[in-house]
Protein backbone atom coordinates (compact mmCIF):
# COMPACT_ATOMS: atom_id res chain seq x y z
CA UNK A 1 0.00 0.00 0.00
CA UNK A 2 2.98 2.38 0.89
CA UNK A 3 4.15 1.73 -2.13
CA UNK A 4 1.79 2.44 -4.35
CA UNK A 5 0.84 5.40 -2.43
CA UNK A 6 4.39 6.63 -3.45
CA UNK A 7 4.01 6.03 -6.60
CA UNK A 8 0.56 7.72 -6.96
CA UNK A 9 2.10 10.57 -5.60
CA UNK A 10 5.14 10.30 -7.83
CA UNK A 11 3.12 10.59 -10.77
CA UNK A 12 1.04 13.75 -9.40
CA UNK A 13 3.88 15.89 -8.93
CA UNK A 14 5.69 14.75 -12.63
CA UNK A 15 1.92 15.87 -13.64
CA UNK A 16 2.34 19.20 -11.66
CA UNK A 17 5.70 19.71 -12.72
CA UNK A 18 4.73 19.38 -16.74
CA UNK A 19 1.91 21.41 -16.31
CA UNK A 20 3.86 24.06 -14.68
CA UNK A 21 6.43 24.28 -17.23
CA UNK A 22 3.48 24.09 -20.29
CA UNK A 23 1.10 26.42 -18.94
CA UNK A 24 3.58 28.52 -16.94
CA UNK A 25 5.89 29.04 -20.63
CA UNK A 26 2.81 29.55 -22.27
CA UNK A 27 1.89 32.59 -20.39
CA UNK A 28 5.32 33.56 -20.18
CA UNK A 29 5.82 33.86 -24.48
CA UNK A 30 2.04 35.12 -24.52
CA UNK A 31 2.81 38.25 -22.25
CA UNK A 32 6.50 38.54 -21.61
CA UNK A 33 8.33 37.71 -24.88
CA UNK A 34 8.49 40.66 -27.04
CA UNK A 35 6.94 39.28 -30.45
CA UNK A 36 3.85 37.54 -28.10
CA UNK A 37 0.37 38.24 -28.31
CA UNK A 38 -0.06 40.05 -25.02
CA UNK A 39 -1.30 43.57 -26.47
CA UNK A 40 -3.71 41.66 -29.12
CA UNK A 41 -6.69 42.78 -26.91
CA UNK A 42 -10.28 43.45 -28.07
CA UNK A 43 -12.07 46.29 -27.00
CA UNK A 44 -15.85 44.28 -24.85
CA UNK A 45 -18.78 45.57 -25.66
CA UNK A 46 -19.84 46.93 -22.32
CA UNK A 47 -16.96 49.15 -22.28
CA UNK A 48 -18.37 50.57 -25.81
CA UNK A 49 -21.76 51.40 -24.43
CA UNK A 50 -20.34 52.56 -21.11
CA UNK A 51 -18.60 55.35 -22.96
CA UNK A 52 -21.05 55.49 -26.19
CA UNK A 53 -19.67 55.23 -29.48
CA UNK A 54 -19.66 59.02 -29.50
CA UNK A 55 -16.57 59.68 -27.49
CA UNK A 56 -14.96 56.83 -28.60
CA UNK A 57 -15.17 58.44 -32.32
CA UNK A 58 -13.69 61.34 -30.61
CA UNK A 59 -11.02 59.24 -29.26
CA UNK A 60 -9.88 58.18 -32.57
CA UNK A 61 -9.64 61.48 -34.12
CA UNK A 62 -7.84 63.17 -31.30
CA UNK A 63 -5.41 59.77 -31.36
CA UNK A 64 -5.06 60.19 -34.86
CA UNK A 65 -4.45 64.14 -35.23
CA UNK A 66 -1.73 63.72 -32.35
CA UNK A 67 -0.28 60.57 -33.94
CA UNK A 68 -0.03 62.43 -37.10
CA UNK A 69 1.66 66.18 -35.65
CA UNK A 70 4.47 64.01 -33.62
CA UNK A 71 5.35 62.09 -37.11
CA UNK A 72 5.89 65.55 -38.14
CA UNK A 73 7.76 66.89 -35.37
CA UNK A 74 10.15 64.13 -35.19
CA UNK A 75 11.04 64.02 -38.17
CA UNK A 76 11.12 68.19 -38.47
CA UNK A 77 13.00 68.72 -34.78
CA UNK A 78 16.28 68.53 -34.00
CA UNK A 79 17.64 65.87 -31.64
CA UNK A 80 20.22 63.48 -30.86
CA UNK A 81 20.21 59.93 -30.75
CA UNK A 82 21.48 58.56 -27.57
CA UNK A 83 22.00 54.77 -25.93
CA UNK A 84 22.88 53.20 -22.56
CA UNK A 85 23.88 49.71 -21.73
CA UNK A 86 21.87 48.02 -18.77
CA UNK A 87 23.10 46.49 -15.87
CA UNK A 88 22.74 43.35 -18.06
CA UNK A 89 23.89 44.48 -20.91
CA UNK A 90 21.11 45.21 -22.81
CA UNK A 91 21.62 48.72 -25.58
CA UNK A 92 18.74 50.95 -25.37
CA UNK A 93 17.98 53.18 -27.96
CA UNK A 94 16.45 56.78 -27.65
CA UNK A 95 16.65 60.62 -28.72
CA UNK A 96 16.95 63.97 -26.44
CA UNK A 97 15.51 67.21 -28.01
CA UNK A 98 17.18 69.93 -26.09
CA UNK A 99 16.35 73.76 -25.97
CA UNK A 100 19.69 76.17 -25.24
CA UNK A 101 20.15 76.96 -21.41
CA UNK A 102 17.51 74.80 -20.12
CA UNK A 103 17.94 72.82 -17.11
CA UNK A 104 14.49 70.90 -16.99
CA UNK A 105 13.78 67.81 -18.12
CA UNK A 106 10.72 65.34 -18.95
CA UNK A 107 11.55 61.76 -19.45
CA UNK A 108 8.34 60.00 -21.46
CA UNK A 109 8.09 56.55 -20.45
CA UNK A 110 5.57 54.73 -22.91
CA UNK A 111 3.84 51.07 -22.20
CA UNK A 112 3.59 47.67 -22.46
CA UNK A 113 4.42 46.22 -26.34
CA UNK A 114 4.59 50.08 -27.46
CA UNK A 115 7.45 52.05 -28.46
CA UNK A 116 9.95 55.22 -28.04
CA UNK A 117 7.12 56.77 -30.99
CA UNK A 118 4.51 56.31 -28.83
CA UNK A 119 5.94 58.44 -26.35
CA UNK A 120 7.00 61.25 -29.28
CA UNK A 121 3.33 61.32 -29.51
CA UNK A 122 3.49 63.98 -26.46
CA UNK A 123 6.92 65.12 -26.47
CA UNK A 124 5.64 68.14 -28.78
CA UNK A 125 3.66 69.15 -25.70
CA UNK A 126 6.59 69.40 -23.45
CA UNK A 127 9.04 70.62 -25.69
CA UNK A 128 7.23 73.98 -27.16
CA UNK A 129 6.22 74.50 -23.49
CA UNK A 130 9.91 74.90 -22.85
CA UNK A 131 11.27 71.64 -21.96
CA UNK A 132 14.22 69.11 -22.63
CA UNK A 133 12.87 65.99 -23.35
CA UNK A 134 13.89 62.41 -23.62
CA UNK A 135 12.14 59.83 -25.11
CA UNK A 136 13.28 55.81 -25.47
CA UNK A 137 12.51 51.90 -26.30
CA UNK A 138 11.94 50.09 -22.83
CA UNK A 139 13.75 46.95 -22.73
CA UNK A 140 12.31 44.12 -25.41
CA UNK A 141 10.34 47.08 -27.16
CA UNK A 142 11.37 49.19 -30.47
CA UNK A 143 15.29 49.21 -31.30
CA UNK A 144 16.12 48.29 -27.69
CA UNK A 145 17.57 44.67 -27.05
CA UNK A 146 16.19 42.57 -24.08
CA UNK A 147 14.86 39.22 -24.23
CA UNK A 148 11.63 40.04 -21.45
CA UNK A 149 9.33 42.79 -21.39
CA UNK A 150 9.96 43.85 -17.58
CA UNK A 151 6.70 45.06 -16.65
CA UNK A 152 8.14 47.76 -15.06
CA UNK A 153 10.31 45.96 -12.64
CA UNK A 154 13.09 45.47 -14.91
CA UNK A 155 12.54 49.03 -16.04
CA UNK A 156 12.90 50.94 -12.94
CA UNK A 157 16.70 50.22 -12.94
CA UNK A 158 16.57 51.75 -16.60
CA UNK A 159 14.62 54.34 -16.11
CA UNK A 160 17.41 55.62 -12.88
CA UNK A 161 20.57 54.69 -15.58
CA UNK A 162 19.05 57.27 -18.18
CA UNK A 163 18.85 59.78 -15.44
CA UNK A 164 22.70 59.03 -14.56
CA UNK A 165 23.17 59.48 -18.42
CA UNK A 166 21.71 62.58 -18.54
CA UNK A 167 22.54 64.09 -15.28
CA UNK A 168 26.32 62.81 -15.94
CA UNK A 169 26.04 64.89 -19.32
CA UNK A 170 24.41 67.90 -18.71
CA UNK A 171 24.52 70.35 -16.14
CA UNK A 172 22.24 71.34 -13.45
CA UNK A 173 19.48 69.52 -14.17
CA UNK A 174 15.83 68.66 -13.65
CA UNK A 175 13.64 66.02 -14.19
CA UNK A 176 10.19 65.12 -13.74
CA UNK A 177 8.96 61.68 -15.10
CA UNK A 178 5.85 61.00 -16.77
CA UNK A 179 5.17 57.44 -17.65
CA UNK A 180 1.93 55.83 -18.80
CA UNK A 181 0.68 52.05 -18.17
CA UNK A 182 3.57 50.10 -17.90
CA UNK A 183 5.54 53.11 -18.32
CA UNK A 184 3.82 54.04 -15.01
CA UNK A 185 4.81 51.11 -13.55
CA UNK A 186 8.42 51.68 -14.14
CA UNK A 187 8.16 55.93 -13.12
CA UNK A 188 6.51 53.91 -9.78
CA UNK A 189 9.32 51.17 -9.51
CA UNK A 190 12.39 53.69 -10.07
CA UNK A 191 10.91 56.77 -7.73
CA UNK A 192 10.77 54.18 -4.42
CA UNK A 193 14.50 52.98 -5.35
CA UNK A 194 17.06 53.97 -3.22
CA UNK A 195 19.31 55.30 -6.32
CA UNK A 196 17.20 57.30 -7.19
CA UNK A 197 19.24 60.73 -8.27
CA UNK A 198 18.72 63.80 -6.29
CA UNK A 199 17.58 65.44 -9.98
CA UNK A 200 14.15 63.34 -10.09
CA UNK A 201 11.86 66.78 -8.79
CA UNK A 202 8.41 64.54 -9.46
CA UNK A 203 6.41 61.86 -11.27
CA UNK A 204 3.68 61.78 -13.34
CA UNK A 205 1.59 58.47 -14.01
CA UNK A 206 -1.07 58.39 -16.44
CA UNK A 207 -3.51 54.66 -15.93
CA UNK A 208 -0.97 52.70 -13.88
CA UNK A 209 -1.48 49.58 -12.30
CA UNK A 210 -0.39 48.74 -8.73
CA UNK A 211 0.69 45.46 -8.87
CA UNK A 212 1.73 42.92 -11.56
CA UNK A 213 -0.54 40.15 -10.13
CA UNK A 214 -3.24 42.37 -10.23
CA UNK A 215 -3.51 43.03 -13.63
CA UNK A 216 -2.76 39.94 -14.78
CA UNK A 217 -5.08 38.62 -12.20
CA UNK A 218 -8.32 40.93 -14.23
CA UNK A 219 -6.85 39.60 -17.58
CA UNK A 220 -6.69 35.86 -17.04
CA UNK A 221 -10.55 36.58 -15.91
CA UNK A 222 -11.35 38.87 -18.87
CA UNK A 223 -9.32 37.28 -21.59
CA UNK A 224 -9.63 33.76 -20.82
CA UNK A 225 -11.64 32.62 -18.17
CA UNK A 226 -9.55 31.23 -16.02
CA UNK A 227 -8.94 31.65 -12.35
CA UNK A 228 -5.70 32.67 -10.42
CA UNK A 229 -5.12 29.62 -9.34
CA UNK A 230 -3.18 27.72 -10.47
CA UNK A 231 -2.78 29.17 -13.42
CA UNK A 232 -0.84 33.06 -13.04
CA UNK A 233 1.19 30.80 -10.13
CA UNK A 234 2.34 28.49 -12.48
CA UNK A 235 3.31 31.57 -14.98
CA UNK A 236 4.81 33.36 -11.84
CA UNK A 237 6.98 30.43 -11.31
CA UNK A 238 7.72 30.60 -14.77
CA UNK A 239 8.91 34.10 -14.91
CA UNK A 240 10.99 34.02 -11.99
CA UNK A 241 12.91 30.88 -14.09
CA UNK A 242 13.16 32.78 -17.13
CA UNK A 243 12.50 36.47 -16.94
CA UNK A 244 14.30 36.73 -13.33
CA UNK A 245 11.60 38.19 -11.43
CA UNK A 246 8.13 37.31 -9.75
CA UNK A 247 4.85 38.75 -10.33
CA UNK A 248 3.95 38.20 -6.90
CA UNK A 249 7.04 39.29 -4.73
CA UNK A 250 8.66 41.69 -7.38
CA UNK A 251 5.94 43.26 -9.61
CA UNK A 252 4.26 45.78 -6.57
CA UNK A 253 5.23 49.03 -8.10
CA UNK A 254 2.92 50.85 -5.37
CA UNK A 255 5.59 49.72 -2.82
CA UNK A 256 7.64 52.47 -4.82
CA UNK A 257 4.82 54.83 -4.27
CA UNK A 258 4.62 54.46 -1.09
CA UNK A 259 8.11 55.15 -0.42
CA UNK A 260 8.88 58.22 -2.31
CA UNK A 261 8.80 61.56 -0.81
CA UNK A 262 8.66 63.99 -3.74
CA UNK A 263 5.25 65.28 -5.41
CA UNK A 264 3.41 63.07 -7.95
CA UNK A 265 0.12 63.65 -10.20
CA UNK A 266 -1.61 60.81 -10.96
CA UNK A 267 -3.99 60.22 -13.82
CA UNK A 268 -6.54 57.72 -15.02
CA UNK A 269 -9.43 57.02 -16.42
CA UNK A 270 -12.94 56.43 -14.36
CA UNK A 271 -13.55 53.66 -17.25
CA UNK A 272 -10.66 52.57 -18.08
CA UNK A 273 -10.92 49.08 -19.30
CA UNK A 274 -7.56 47.02 -18.57
CA UNK A 275 -6.70 48.60 -15.24
CA UNK A 276 -9.46 49.21 -13.14
CA UNK A 277 -9.67 52.90 -11.55
CA UNK A 278 -10.12 51.32 -8.39
CA UNK A 279 -6.13 50.63 -8.40
CA UNK A 280 -5.59 54.16 -9.18
CA UNK A 281 -7.35 55.29 -5.72
CA UNK A 282 -4.74 52.64 -4.14
CA UNK A 283 -1.77 54.10 -5.88
CA UNK A 284 -3.13 57.27 -4.52
CA UNK A 285 -3.25 56.55 -0.91
CA UNK A 286 -0.34 54.68 -0.33
CA UNK A 287 1.19 57.89 -1.00
CA UNK A 288 1.83 59.37 2.38
CA UNK A 289 4.98 61.66 2.11
CA UNK A 290 5.18 64.53 -0.27
CA UNK A 291 2.63 66.25 -2.52
CA UNK A 292 -0.06 64.03 -4.22
CA UNK A 293 -2.88 65.16 -6.97
CA UNK A 294 -5.22 63.04 -8.67
CA UNK A 295 -7.22 63.77 -11.91
CA UNK A 296 -9.96 61.38 -12.88
CA UNK A 297 -10.99 61.82 -16.62
CA UNK A 298 -14.17 60.84 -17.87
CA UNK A 299 -15.69 58.66 -21.01
CA UNK A 300 -12.24 57.49 -21.92
CA UNK A 301 -10.37 53.90 -22.18
CA UNK A 302 -6.72 53.10 -21.37
CA UNK A 303 -4.27 55.48 -21.32
CA UNK A 304 -6.98 57.76 -23.21
CA UNK A 305 -7.40 60.36 -21.20
CA UNK A 306 -5.09 63.17 -22.86
CA UNK A 307 -7.73 61.84 -26.29
CA UNK A 308 -10.96 62.76 -24.60
CA UNK A 309 -9.67 65.72 -23.12
CA UNK A 310 -6.79 66.92 -24.84
CA UNK A 311 -6.58 70.82 -23.11
CA UNK A 312 -7.45 70.09 -19.71
CA UNK A 313 -4.84 66.68 -19.59
CA UNK A 314 -2.01 68.88 -20.66
CA UNK A 315 -3.48 71.82 -18.09
CA UNK A 316 -3.49 69.76 -15.47
CA UNK A 317 0.36 68.62 -16.42
CA UNK A 318 2.06 71.76 -16.72
CA UNK A 319 0.32 73.48 -13.46
CA UNK A 320 1.78 70.47 -12.08
CA UNK A 321 5.26 70.99 -13.87
CA UNK A 322 5.34 74.99 -12.62
CA UNK A 323 5.01 73.54 -9.25
CA UNK A 324 7.43 70.96 -9.24
CA UNK A 325 9.94 73.26 -11.36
Amino acid sequence: MVKKLSIIFGIIIVILVVATILVGNYFVNFALVADGEGDNRETNEEFIEEIGVENLEIIERARESQEARAQSWFIETEKEEVSITTEDGYELHGHTYTHDDVDEWVFIVHGYKASEMNSVTSAPYFYDQGYNVLTYDLRAHGESEGEFIGMGYLDAQDLIGWTEYIVDNYDDTSIVYHGTSMGAATVMNAVGDEDLPDEVRGFIIDAGFSTIWGVYESELSHRFGLPTFPVLDMADIMARFRAGYSFKNDGKAIDGVAESEIPMLLIHSETDDFIPVEMAHEIFEAKSDGEKQIEIFENAGHSESKYIDEERYYEVVFEFLENVY
